[in-house]
């Protein structure tokens, strides 16, 4: 391989391994932003009513959880709903005009499920909690502010960066070992 093809060959690589490495990247730099629950971060609770969603703050958390047994609401969100949920959180007003609501619904067993919902704009703001039919358990706090933008470039630059150091180390010992070949 010439060396210009080789030059090439890593700067092609280098781009696929960031924006390859980048889910990953962001997967990680979330753990950075995740704590044990605050009560201090007023987060919302999504209430899932016939013909509409309701983003209720946590601070009131006592008078909508337990639900009422006549209450038409639900925390839960069925799977068949998901899609008509989503489209609703993003037309849901925001505290700031750039930001917008994103959730992620996880089933942990029948009847149970793991809820993040979160604000995104210049940072993360939002709550992760257990949703069943009656109760919601809030579990762990999302909080981040612009720089969280930082950790997740840094990852994804320190993965490109290794995966090519690893290259050019095995290049290097590749060549090393078919000259000693063809010298013998």
């Amino acid at each position: 391989m010439s060396p210009r093809t080789f030059r090439i060959a890593l700067i092609l690589l280098c781009i696929g391994s960031l924006i390859g490495f980048f889910p990953l990247a962001l997967r990680l730099a979330t753990r950075f932003a995740t704590f044990a629950y605050n009560p201090a971060i007023d987060a919302r609770i999504l209430l899932l009513w016939p013909d509409r969603i309701e983003l209720k703050p946590i601070r009131d958390l006592v008078t909508f959880s337990p639900r009422p047994p006549n209450a038409e609401y639900t925390f839960l969100i069925p799977p068949e709903r998901l899609q008509w949920v989503t489209k609703q959180l993003r037309t849901y007003s925001t505290p700031t005009p750039s930001a917008s609501w994103h959730m992620r619904v996880r089933s942990l067993e029948p009847g149970k499920q793991e809820i993040e919902l979160e604000l995104l704009g210049d940072g993360i703001y939002g709550v992760v909690y257990e949703a069943s039919s009656e109760v919601v358990l809030p579990l762990r706090t999302k909080l981040a502010g612009p720089s969280f933008a930082f950790i997740v470039a840094g990852l994804d630059a320190a993965g490109c960066v290794l995966l090519l150091a690893l290259l050019l180390l095995a290049r290097r010992f590749w060549l090393r070992y078919a000259t000693r070949e063809s010298c013998m």
